[in-house]
């Protein structure tokens, strides 16, 4: 382990000195951070990639193409470059096309269509043995076109390496940002890394589905329903769905087959179950086989925020204990759905999801829960301000098992995922993000995190998230504001029963805005000055409406810190833009001194 640690902080350092050199300056000089998630290692060299931009030539292996990997790449080159994408048997020339060659490049005869490769035998040793692992290379053929070699160590790996191609392609068609000829070398920390739709609020299908499609781009591997208000996951559990309702899980299904994406269905029963019942027993698995029908093959077993217990005579008589009834209902559930499919898995909240308390609820699941069923852990408190190796270390020798983070992250405005230790993934087997209040911003630096927790730096991932969503033209504002919402305060009017926030505009706006006053009111030119802060207005106004999309539900942060913060900041913006506008327009109608310093006034921060 110790040298593991060493490798990934050298690792650290290679793709510190490899994006700076890698990525180009756009024509307005902003530098692309890099993908997200930050892939482990980056080599590159000091050529730059030269594309020969009349489309792809992709060699791939027969057995890979009915691949959604595949299928993906194909669909998604030609809105990447005009001249689409052609397959080609190896050996075909390429034509003069830039060459992608995709699939097992190791000692295979498709190795040899990529050419001389970046890849040497130290960077096939560092994905030895790894899943969901990748190689990218990039380099100049004598021809005078790209080539783009891709290998994963298995079908996930293509595509989460197909994912960082996208990206890098999508910043050089779109910004000009050329690559520079080299290797990433790639692969995930925690082998599971989940998506929760938990809270208390409904996603809409259409937001679901764009959340889903969020997941897959950030490299995640599981999405879990279970939202409190979805009755029939919890009160109402025994309830069964509607065939409009089963429908949409199938179309979730469906999207997340073709996405390297698993779908899990969980329930609630702790309210109303009969542990020693068999009606309760046949209503749970009648529920997940209804579900099973879409496509669903991940269930769980929820008991959080329910009664701690039993709620019977004969649940007493025959447990005792609540965890021993918990824990052998799973355990019959998990059996009996694997006898109709081995591959079924299976999940399971505790009615006790946090703490490092001894307890004997602990001791009970430990010692009657089946070890193949994976338990969910929320910190030392329920929304926990941090988690250490030490305290999951802790947990797990409670539990006596593997088991996955299911994190209530408290961030409510566009700020990254901090105090989660870089080396928690040793101890833990999953990452799950319960996503209800987060701005997209926030979920891709977690998903970066989950990605490449030894290299994860808080400060790099929000760079590299506001990117995603800005690009070079809004990336310096965008940044500015989402590093500037950690000032906002909410505040409560009880009279009134509203909400208002309190918020400090980036230093960047305020010193622009005081040079436009000051100037005003020395007689100095302020057009310069005047026409920066002005554009800079625009592009915060253009930025809070992109992020306003961001926000995973626009209900629950109403009253809460970030969309008020972009209420406040939107006015903010508007009114400095009509001020710097009328002390322009002043000045060049000759206004007196005193209407030039009321309105230099108005313009200061």
């Amino acid at each position: 382990m110790k040298n593991h640690r060493h490798f990934m902080v050298f690792s650290a350092t290679l793709i510190l000195v490899g994006l700076m050199s890698a990525a180009g300056n756009c024509a307005d000089g902003a530098i692309w951070p890099g993908p997200i998630p930050k892939p482990h290692v980056e080599e590159y060299g000091a050529k730059t990639v030269i594309f020969a931009n009349e489309g792809f030539a992709v060699y791939s292996a027969a057995g890979l193409q009915g691949a959604p990997a595949h299928r993906l790449l194909m669909e998604e080159l030609p809105a990447l470059q005009a001249g689409g994408a052609e397959l080609r048997l190896p050996g075909q020339g390429s034509g003069g096309l830039d060459k992608i060659v995709i699939g097992d490049l190791h000692k295979s005869s498709l190795a040899a269509e990529a050419g001389p490769t970046q890849f040497d035998e130290r960077h096939w040793r560092m994905i030895e043995g790894r899943e969901q692992a990748y190689l990218l290379s990039f380099s100049n053929a004598a021809e005078g076109h790209a080539v783009i070699a891709l290998h994963g160590t298995d079908e996930r790996g293509l595509y989460y390496g197909f994912l960082t191609l996208k990206q890098i392609l999508e910043n050089y068609y779109r910004f000009g940002i050329a690559p520079r000829a080299g290797v990433i070398i790639d692969w995930p920390d925690f082998s599971e890394r989940l998506l929760l739709e938990g809270g208390s609020t409904l996603w809409e299908q259409n937001l679901r589905m764009r959340r889903l499609a969020l997941a897959a781009d950030l490299k995640m591997t599981d999405y879990i329903y279970e939202p409190k208000s979805d009755f029939k996951t919890r009160r109402k559990w025994r309830a069964p769905y509607t065939v409009e309702e089963l429908v949409r899980f199938g179309e979730i299904s469906s999207f997340a087959d073709a996405h390297y994406l698993k779908v899990g269905y969980s329930l609630n029963v702790g309210l109303s179950a009969h542990y020693s019942s068999e009606k309760t027993f046949d209503a749970i698995l009648s529920k997940f086989r209804a579900v099973r029908a879409q496509g669903i093959r991940y269930f769980g077993l929820f008991f959080d925020d329910s009664p701690p217990n039993l709620p019977t005579q004969a649940d007493r008589d025959r447990y005792g204990r609540i965890g021993v009834a918990q824990a052998d209902l799973a355990n019959r559930v998990q059996k009996s759905l694997n006898a109709d499919d081995p591959e079924a898995q299976f999940f399971f909240c505790p009615t006790l999801y946090w703490s490092l308390d001894d307890v004997q609820y602990f001791r009970d699941l430990k010692e009657n829960l089946d070890k193949s069923i994976k338990v969910g852990w929320t910190g030392r408190e329920i929304v926990s301000p941090t988690i250490t190796e030490e305290d999951a270390a802790g947990f797990r020798k409670l539990i006596g098992r593997p088991f996955i983070v299911g994190d209530n992250y408290p961030e409510y405005r566009w700020l990254p995922q901090r105090n989660r230790e870089n080396g928690l993934y040793h101890e833990v087997q999953g990452w799950m993000t319960n996503a209800p209040w987060l701005s997209e911003i926030t979920l891709a630096t977690i998903a970066d995190y989950s990605w490449n927790a030894e290299g994860y730096d808080p400060d790099d991932s929000l760079r590299r998230a506001v990117w995603r969503l800005s690009g070079p033209g809004l990336y310096e504002v965008m940044l500015s504001i989402a590093r500037a919402s950690e000032s906002a305060v909410t505040k409560f009017n009880n009279e009134t029963g509203q909400h208002s926030a309190n918020i400090k505009p980036p230093e960047e706006i305020q010193s622009m805005l005081s040079a436009v006053a000051q100037a005003a009111s020395e007689g100095k030119p302020i057009e310069a000055p005047a026409t920066e802060a002005a554009a800079w207005l625009g592009k915060a106004l253009a930025s809070s409406a992109r992020l306003r999309e961001t926000i995973m539900n626009d209900e629950l942060l109403v009253g809460l810190t970030g969309s008020l913060y972009l209420d406040e900041l939107d006015k903010f913006c508007a009114r400095k833009r009509d001020a710097i506008n009328e002390l322009v327009a002043a000045r060049q109608n000759g206004a007196s001194k005193s209407e030039i310093d009321a309105l230099a006034e108005s313009v200061k921060p």
